[in-house]
């Protein structure tokens, strides 16, 4: 007991406070649904995971969020038996949040964009950057918090903890890879974006999320 009243009466004194860190994590993870809906919607993929989720709503005709929650419960359980260290607040708020957000975006701006407004392909052109880098600094700010990763995330984790001669980095490509695969036999849309997730994303997340830790004070 004295033990938790000391953690407690000495988290505002820490760096690393847990009420900031939460607050970040669940922000960063609503604004990766925000970054997700503009993706899809310029029609030039998303990142690998939801290329195949989108993919699994469109045959099984479950919203967006829905589908992404179901699937995060399934590949949890694999966390939960192989890699518990990798839970925490992130995980939940990433599997439950970033589907409904990117669906309550679509529902927003279906009531205030005109009908059309995504054809042109200059308009397209235009969203992709901001959409992409808006995704990008959002799962890395996510992931700089270091308060548990997505069940996504987590299983390269784990298979690389396994098989220690094969580098994470090919790990994670042929995961993603594999996941786009799957989403593009679905019928979901793979393009510009979602080759650059699959070969970019994990070594800029990287990057930014050192960035952030250094200057956040969260190592």
């Amino acid at each position: 007991m004295n033990a938790l009243i000391k953690f407690f009466t000495d988290m505002p004194k820490k760096k690393n406070r847990f009420a900031l860190r939460a607050v970040l994590v669940i922000t960063a993870v609503i604004y990766q649904g925000f970054g997700v809906y503009w993706l899809k919607n310029v029609n030039f993929g998303t990142d690998p995971c939801s290329v195949l989720n989108l993919g699994i709503a469109d045959k099984i005709g479950l919203d967006f969020g829905t589908t992404l929650l179901i699937f995060n419960i399934i590949l949890f359980m694999i966390v939960l038996c192989f890699g518990r260290e990798q839970i925490g607040l992130g995980t939940l708020a990433n599997a439950i949040l970033v589907g409904y957000s990117a669906d309550f975006t679509g529902w927003i701006f279906s009531k205030i964009l005109p009908e059309g407004f995504f054809e042109p392909l200059a308009t397209r052109v235009w969203i992709m950057i901001p959409a992409l880098l808006w995704f990008v600094f959002a799962a890395s700010t996510y992931m700089a918090v270091d308060l548990g990763q997505s069940p996504y995330d987590s299983v390269p984790a784990i298979i690389s903890s396994r098989i220690k001669k094969v580098p994470f980095l090919i790990i994670r490509i042929a995961w993603d890879g594999f996941m786009t695969l799957m989403g593009f036999l679905l019928g979901s849309t793979v393009g510009i974006v979602t080759v650059m997730m699959v070969f970019m994303l994990g070594p800029v997340i990287t990057m930014i999320k050192k960035f952030l830790q250094k200057h956040l004070g969260f190592n």
